[in-house]
């Protein structure tokens, strides 16, 4: 086994796949129910039945387990593995930070545990637009946010009067920020088709980035219980993603509402990859449903990873990855194994960009299956992973943290968190106030 993963495309690991995904798939189409798409003003939602207390929970459980995540990865946000391993070991918490401010990134120096970037700015910003928007348009309330945000860090820009420098940086990391963001909305309010277009194919350098993704789950967060409406206005916002980039927003949108119900579980949540297709993805000609042939990716790295060998895997001259985990125990030489055989599973698949939908996409998947839902082996495995880290980690913590509650998260990340927010601007017990009044 562990000679046929070093080389994945000989002909006998190739047919495992092919009859490992092709029994999958017929499996997803036997039950894949026909989903409508939904389109109903938001007055007529209704949240899921339970208490105003349990709903709290799990939409700042949704919100906490985003920001740890993303807090998680934070410090090694783009390392390579190498890199995380000669400086902080194995990441099995949250540790402080030695980095700059950057736009994408912190926005002060050297943050405390629980520092995070913008992958939590927004979901601040989002639940902003979703719960006192200025359009009834979803979509044109995020884009008009976007602009007005922009717009508002370069006036406070040219009418600094400080003597320091740090203001200007400042406003000037907000602008940048929010400028490719801004450049994509303004065209699109305006109802200027070609310019949209034109800038939508220039967005991060016109790379597949995993734009909605990021700020998916707080959609989710808006309409707990009803994935369906969730993937559909998660879909809608999304006028930054094309293609498949755009179905995986709504799912994951989908999959963090899913989580928001008494009875919620891995299965429930994992459902919504099948049963919620509002546009159609599955029966699309030639290529069908992208998103859903990288869950079964996921699942097929995940079975390997835990079918693995220790024994065999410890023999080899050359490991397939090398980790800072301990090897005293049969149980801590199999957790090894395991996640050695992910990574480098994993590592067949990367992509060019480390933000690309695809990888992302992947990695979340395959973290919450390998951690079996627990955010204590969920996180720390996609944060040692590498790479976009904190926005792979930020996705899962957003499905776990809705799926078990703010008060079943480690306490002592939540705290860390919580503790730290004060210095971003961040209120997360205003957001999850938000959110439900808006109901």
């Amino acid at each position: 086994m562990i000679e046929l993963l070093k080389n994945p495309e000989t002909p006998v690991c190739m047919e495992i796949r092919r009859v490992f995904f092709s029994a999958l798939a017929m499996t997803a189409l036997l039950f894949l129910p026909g989903c409508k798409s939904v389109v109903a003003p938001d007055d007529s939602f209704t949240p899921p039945d339970m208490t105003e207390d349990q709903l709290r929970d799990r939409l700042l459980g949704g919100l906490l387990g985003s920001a740890i995540g993303d807090a998680m990865g934070a410090p090694t946000e783009m390392w390579s593995r190498e890199g995380i391993q000669a400086e902080y070991g194995h990441v099995s918490g949250l540790d402080d930070m030695v980095r700059e401010p950057s736009a994408e990134g912190t926005w002060a120096w050297n943050l405390p545990a629980g520092g995070t970037t913008d992958d939590t700015r927004w979901k601040q910003l989002l639940v902003k637009a979703l719960t006192a928007p200025q359009d009834p348009d979803p979509a044109r309330a995020l884009a008009m946010v976007i602009v007005q945000e922009h717009d508002s860090a370069l006036a406070r820009l040219r009418a600094q009067t400080s003597v320091e420098t740090e203001p200007y940086e400042q406003d000037l990391r907000h602008a940048h920020w929010l400028r490719e963001w801004a450049k994509v909305a303004r065209p699109w309010l305006a109802g200027d088709h070609d310019l949209y277009q034109e800038n939508l194919h220039r967005f991060y350098g016109g790379e597949m980035v995993c734009a909605g993704m990021i700020y998916a789950p707080a959609v989710g967060l808006r309409y707990p219980g009803d994935p369906l409406r969730a993937y559909e206005v998660a879909y809608r916002m999304d006028i930054y993603d094309i293609g498949y980039a755009r179905d995986i927003t709504g799912l994951l949108a989908a999959m963090v509402a899913a989580a928001c119900v008494p009875d919620a579980n891995a299965d429930s949540v994992l459902g919504v990859i099948r049963s919620v297709d509002p546009k159609g993805y599955f029966p699309s000609r030639l290529i069908g449903r992208t998103a859903y042939r990288i869950y079964q990716t996921a699942l097929w790295i995940t079975k390997q990873a835990r079918e693995a060998d220790a024994d065999a895997y410890f023999a080899t001259k050359e490991p397939l990855v090398r980790l800072a985990l301990p090897t005293t125990t049969p149980e801590e030489r199999q957790r090894y194994a395991s996640w050695g055989t992910a990574y480098h599973l994993l590592d067949m698949e990367l992509r060019r960009s480390p933000f690309h939908p695809d990888e992302i996409w992947l990695v979340t998947l395959a973290g919450l299956l390998m951690g079996d839902f627990q955010a204590e082996e969920t996180l720390p495995f996609i944060v040692n992973f590498g790479r976009d880290n904190d926005t792979s980690a930020a996705m899962a913590g957003a499905v776990l943290g809705a799926l078990h509650g703010a008060a079943a998260l480690p306490a002592p990340w939540r705290e860390a968190v919580l503790a730290t927010s004060g210095q971003l601007n961040l209120d997360f017990p205003a957001m999850t106030q938000a959110l439900i009044g808006a109901y």
